[in-house]
């Protein structure tokens, strides 16, 4: 009977240890357990700062352009500007160099393949008539970075990150679709550019803002 008694005394002790045991478990799981950091978004003023101070930057992307008669016209799409200095190539689905527009705010070079070098002081003008369309491009300088153009009135939307969803300047209207964060920096991945004569989507798919880094 004494040993059955101590046998009982045993269990209940066993069972108490066990019991600790798994309260320490338990513990222990709650106090490794963390709650991932929240990261604020930046408001449009401190997003704003951070993009005017991109100088230097370049992409590699993709352009479909159509207009009100159906018209199409794809390219890949390179752009790299430093400044007010911008170099603009587009090349064929094949690859081939089909156009390249570089200059400044004052001045602009138009090559196209096999033809001789077009200058003129409007970029616009020269696109226009080697291309049949244009875009703008001093407005794209900012457009394309996430910013309205500071030198136009723009009535603007944005979303819940504090980025520009949608931006209407002069007779054009952008839709930011798709952002990708780049060295920090949230830049736009999906652009629509529309007005009553084109529609322009435009694809990023490498961002290069600092030299000699690619993203």
């Amino acid at each position: 009977m004494r040993q059955c008694l101590n046998w009982m005394r045993e269990i209940r002790l066993l069972r108490g240890a066990l019991f600790f045991l798994a309260l320490l478990n338990l513990a222990a799981c709650t106090t490794l357990k963390t709650t991932p950091q929240q990261i604020a978004p930046q408001t449009w003023p401190q997003r704003q700062q951070t993009l005017m101070q991109l100088d230097v930057w370049s992409f590699n992307g993709r352009v479909a352009v159509r207009d009100n008669n159906d018209e199409a016209w794809n390219a890949s799409l390179r752009w790299h500007q430093t400044g007010e200095n911008y170099d603009i190539q587009l090349a064929s689905a094949f690859g081939q160099k089909a156009a390249r527009l570089h200059g400044n705010g004052g001045h602009a070079v138009m090559e196209m393949a096999g033809q001789t070098p077009l200058m003129a002081a409007d970029p616009e003008a020269l696109m226009h008539d080697q291309l049949g369309w244009y875009v703008p491009v001093r407005g794209l300088k900012y457009w394309l970075t996430g910013l309205p153009d500071p030198g136009q009135t723009a009535d603007h939307e944005f979303d819940v990150q504090g980025r520009l969803s949608r931006l209407q300047q002069g007779n054009w209207e952008i839709v930011y679709k798709r952002y990708m964060s780049v060295n920090g920096v949230d830049l736009p991945r999906k652009v629509d550019l529309i007005n009553h004569r084109l529609r322009v989507k435009l694809v990023i798919d490498k961002w290069q803002i600092k030299e000699d880094t690619d993203v």
